[in-house]
């Protein structure tokens, strides 16, 4: 008797009966040839930690890849937006500035002696009213060239307040597919 007496005070002493449902699976798990199991658990949970920290990483990698995307595709669209606008204004100036050139080419034919009229080469000192007219043409070339400058500044102001309300549109509606800004 007093052999199972010492062996149910060891049990009572020994803990919970979560610790003999422990030593109940202990043993079973050595019948039954399981024993090493939990050590494999283990480490298979250990690689599992390791592996999912790894694509949490990897996934924050291409979470802030996708923002950087995201930014250096609006740059290149604000530089596309102002390349084309670049391009429009020069081919504006271009114009502009042949129609300058055609008049001054007309002026400088006023100005040079008809070799048809029997000139040889030397230029007759322009008379007062020749004189007079060139001025007046001078000045209205500059007054001229003042206006188309100052189109030209207008011009520009309205684009750039043209582009200013087409970007605040375009980031108002970004990604619905409804408006095509």
């Amino acid at each position: 008797m007093p052999d199972s007496t010492d062996s149910t005070d060891s049990t009572r002493n020994s803990g919970s009966p979560a610790s003999v449902r422990r030593r109940l699976a202990d043993a079973r798990a050595t019948v039954v040839g399981t024993s090493g199991l939990r050590t494999r658990v283990a480490k298979h949970t250990d690689a599992l930690a390791r592996l999912k920290a790894r694509v949490d990483a990897q996934q924050q990698g291409a979470t802030e890849q996708a923002k950087r995307l995201k930014e250096l595709e609006a740059r290149v669209k604000d530089l596309d937006r102002a390349r084309v606008m670049e391009a429009a204004e020069r081919e504006r100036r271009d114009a502009q500035f042949g129609t300058i050139e055609v008049r001054l080419a007309d002026l400088e034919q006023r100005f040079v002696a008809d070799p048809a009229a029997g000139d040889s080469g030397s230029v007759a000192p322009p008379e007062e009213a020749e004189l007079a007219e060139a001025r007046d043409l001078v000045e209205e070339v500059r007054t001229e060239h003042a206006r188309v400058r100052a189109r030209l500044q207008v011009v520009s102001a309205y684009e750039e307040r043209l582009r200013r309300v087409e970007e605040s549109v375009a980031e108002l509606y970004e990604g619905d597919p409804r408006h095509l800004v």
